[in-house]
């Protein structure tokens, strides 16, 4: 087991205890408050313990929440990752400008750019399996459209020894170094192609899968901060905020109304 996970369970434990005593001191502030035949001092006494028992229990429900969702969060990543990688020693981080090997922002940065080197990669072969003879466009009925990039450098030599006239070599031996400047092609054809299919494709798809798994986290992680649902952490900031509000507001009532009552008393 993760030792992150059982840290996290510990650390868990004691939230759960301190969470036990605030509830139970808020137990107690409610059942002095609801005693019958209690006098007005002692309400607002109680309503005060209230309030000041209430603030503990809301931070505690906080912590407790956070403490829960990072424990999910660590075994869920220990069930997916497997004993091959423990992300509790990876020390892994997200901060800004860190290059170094355990921030998360820099592996991000480092899978964009092999996946941008690998499209360049492809683009180039592209490039390469052009074919060597283009067919000639027609425009109109008598005249055609010719292609009228110059021949590769490589084969620059061979047509200026056709051009050489009587000192011209035999054309056995242009035609052998024709030949293999098509050889050449070819083999580099089928050595991208072997690359591509038996190197690369699989350093692709784990990096997809890498960069999937990653993108899967983080939206998990901003849903679980910042999203809408009842479960979520801003969602239950504001609900404490609004409680809060509901409270404070209840003990002014109290506060007013008790000195009316003692106006009255005295008449």
């Amino acid at each position: 087991m993760s030792t992150r996970y059982m840290d996290l369970l510990t650390e868990q434990q004691g939230q759960l205890d301190d969470n036990y005593r605030n509830a139970l001191g808020v137990l107690d502030a409610l059942e002095a408050l609801a005693a019958p035949e209690q006098h007005k001092e002692d309400q607002v006494a109680a309503l005060r313990s209230l309030q000041t028992q209430s603030e503990p229990l809301l931070r505690s429900l906080v912590m407790l929440r956070v403490n829960n969702v990072n424990c999910v969060e660590a075994y869920a990543t220990r069930a997916k990752i497997g004993p091959a990688s423990d992300v509790a020693k990876s020390k892994l981080h997200a901060t800004a400008g860190d290059d170094g090997p355990d921030n998360v922002r820099s592996l991000v940065t480092r899978v964009r750019e092999l996946q941008m080197a690998w499209l360049q990669h492809l683009q180039l072969v592209n490039q390469l399996s052009v074919e060597l003879a283009y067919p000639l466009g027609s425009r109109g009925g008598q005249h055609v459209t010719v292609d009228r990039e110059g021949p590769p450098p490589e084969l620059a030599a061979a047509l200026a020894a056709y051009d050489a006239g009587p000192d011209a070599p035999a054309a056995a031996a242009l035609r052998a170094e024709l030949l293999r400047y098509l050889d050449n092609i070819k083999a580099t054809r089928a050595r991208y192609l072997l690359e591509n299919k038996y190197l690369l494709s699989d350093s692709l798809r784990q990096l997809t899968r890498d960069v999937s798994a990653w993108s899967q986290k983080w939206e998990s992680l901003e849903g679980t901060l910042f999203g809408d649902a009842p479960s979520s952490l801003r969602s239950l900031l504001r609900s404490v905020d609004t409680t809060k509000a509901a409270m404070i507001q209840s003990t002014a009532a109290h506060d007013l109304a008790a000195p009316d009552s003692s106006t009255n008393q005295s008449t």
